[in-house]
Order: C-alpha cells, then sequence, then structure tokens
C-alpha cells in the first residue's frame, strides 16, 4: 500500500497531479485561441465606439 492510499479518506479517490511541460512560444493552440479572443473583444469595442459616438 502506498503513502497516498493512507493519507485519503476510504472511498475517494487519490489525488493526482500531471505536470506537463509545453513549448509556449510559438504558433501553439493557447497562442491561437487567446489572439483569437482578443481580436473579437477588440472588434466588438469598435463597434460599440462607432455607434456611440457615430463617427
Amino acid at each position: 500500500m502506498r503513502l497516498a492510499h493512507r493519507l485519503v479518506w476510504a472511498g475517494t479517490p487519490v489525488p493526482r497531479m500531471y505536470i506537463t511541460q509545453e513549448y509556449t512560444l510559438g504558433f501553439t493552440k493557447y497562442a491561437e485561441k487567446l489572439n483569437g479572443r482578443l481580436a473579437v473583444i477588440g472588434f466588438i469595442s469598435l463597434i460599440v465606439l462607432e455607434i456611440l459616438t457615430g463617427v
């Protein structure tokens, strides 16, 4: 029996920790998703600014 099993209440699953190292520079899924979200926020804010100011 491992130490983790003795520290957890009976009937509850053993907590697991997954550590993944991912290369975060370049065209990653996270960068593309963040870029898309920021573009939508900028586009919507420009439309709202256009409606409010009438310029």
